[in-house]
């Protein structure tokens, strides 16, 4: 005997499991673990939680609401540069849904201290160990360097956004407009 199970038994399932939650007063969210379970990809569990909370625009509320609730001042949790780094919002834009990308684009502004990174020294013709602010260390590096730093940070920032937004809202967040300042 074959057992056919459709996207509508998947979807009923997930909701069930997000009711039952939600019932014991637990926040929501895409997990992980219900993807392998379900063997199934993320997307399609970003899609029925936007269902799940009532719709595109509730989702995207949900997410600005959350968004106002983040502190002044994030700390950039796994970094890949060394020291105390941390991002600010400083605007949230127009949800853009388009072919390609459907995300909430955000403002930030980037500030910290760096400890033991390299920075060229013209009188000795080498790199230099050094500990500095982001905003100094920023300013030092040439095009291709600052692009690399903030290409960097941006993709922290929105690794972090997506596990305390995406995961809860199914709304991508994107840190689009990107700043170094003095922190």
């Amino acid at each position: 005997m074959k057992i056919l199970i459709t996207e509508n038994h998947i979807k009923s399932a997930v909701f069930k499991y997000w009711d039952r939650k939600k019932s014991k007063g637990e926040e929501i969210y895409v997990d992980r673990k219900l993807c392998d379970l379900l063997k199934t990809d993320e997307d399609v569990l970003f899609t029925y939680l936007v269902d799940y909370l009532g719709g595109e625009t509730n989702a995207i509320e949900l997410t600005r609401s959350k968004l106002k609730q983040l502190p002044d001042r994030i700390k950039i949790i796994d970094s890949q540069f060394n020291g105390e780094l941390y991002f600010s919002i400083t605007e949230v834009g127009e949800y853009l849904d388009n072919l390609l990308d459907m995300f909430l684009p955000i403002s930030v502004d980037c500030y910290g201290d760096l400890i033991g990174v390299d920075v060229w020294n013209d009188e000795e013709d080498e790199y230099d160990n050094v500990d500095t602010t982001l905003a100094d260390f920023y300013e030092q590096e040439d095009m291709t360097g600052g692009w690399e730093i903030r290409d960097t940070l941006v993709s922290d920032i929105n690794g972090q956004l997506f596990d305390m937004i995406t995961r809860y809202t199914g709304i991508s967040v994107s840190a689009e407009d990107f700043s170094v300042v003095d922190g």
